[in-house]
């Protein structure tokens, strides 16, 4: 009997030491979005883990009444990083997204259809490396020896920085804290 309540116990502290992540309940602190997704919120984001799939969680509230999914891409100690997969989620076709969880801020960061903030998610995303005939290439980012630098959404040279916004904000960002 000693040795069943010990190990219920023990299980019961892994269980609360492991478990208890990312699931809960998330106040908005910020979102950027379409006027047709913001107006589509109506309560707190919910985060749920799925019954079947250990890596698979479920977002609720966050478009309107409906959940989508994310899978666990990598977890440490201080955060939890999940990719989209590409869905509809009430007629706003996600092509991509990412959720960050950060532990200690308790803080979950969602990003739909935005390039910027998903970058590398997975091996597609780092793309080739290549040398051109001024400067080197990869990932999106190039930089020249003509002492100009560009990503996708940024352009750098000596006289100036000039960042195209309505691509960089592109996309659902929404930033949480859980409650």
């Amino acid at each position: 009997m000693k040795k069943t309540i010990l190990t219920l116990t023990f299980l019961g502290s892994l269980t609360f030491c492991f478990g208890q992540s990312i699931t809960g309940k998330y106040e908005e602190s910020a979102i950027i979005a379409p006027d047709k997704i913001r107006n589509m919120m109506k309560s707190d984001v919910v985060i749920t883990k799925d019954n079947t799939m250990s890596k698979k969680i479920w977002i609720s509230n966050l478009i309107g009444s409906t959940a989508f999914y994310a899978i666990r891409n990598a977890a440490n100690d201080e955060k939890e990083v999940y990719n989209i997969p590409p869905q509809n989620i009430a007629g706003y076709a996600v092509n991509m997204g990412c959720v960050v969880f950060d532990k200690e801020e308790e803080q979950v960061v969602i990003a739909l259809n935005d390039k910027s903030s998903c970058t590398r998610m997975s091996q597609s995303g780092y793309g080739d490396i290549s040398v051109v005939k001024d400067g080197v290439k990869a990932g999106g980012v190039t930089v020249r020896t003509n002492e100009k630098t560009s990503t996708g959404t940024t352009k750098m040279n000596k006289k100036r920085v000039s960042v195209n916004t309505k691509e960089a904000i592109y996309g659902v960002q929404y930033v949480g804290v859980k409650i």
